[in-house]
């Protein structure tokens, strides 16, 4: 596999004979979650075919449980709030 890239940027891999180059464009399908993936021939320049994949999310810590902390708060309409 060999990368095609400058100091900061990836532009690129050679893999196998195919070129593959990410693509931005939404007319191509890149979209936020969305990555393009276009493989090309690198001696004629043609098209292979395009692959889209959606990117892996990365899930959000959740917030513990009132009866994780040991703590309670009380709903707005309530008089008292007990904090550990």
């Amino acid at each position: 596999m060999t990368e095609l890239r400058c100091d900061s940027h990836l532009y690129g891999v050679l893999r196998d004979g195919i070129l593959e180059i990410k693509c931005r464009y939404r007319t191509c399908g890149a979209a936020p979650g969305i990555v393009i993936l276009h493989q090309f021939d690198p001696l004629t320049g043609e098209l292979i075919k395009t692959l889209k994949f959606r990117e892996p999310r990365i899930r959000e810590r959740q917030m513990p449980s009132s009866d994780q902390e040991g703590r309670h708060y009380a709903s707005p309409n309530s008089n008292s709030v007990r904090h550990p």
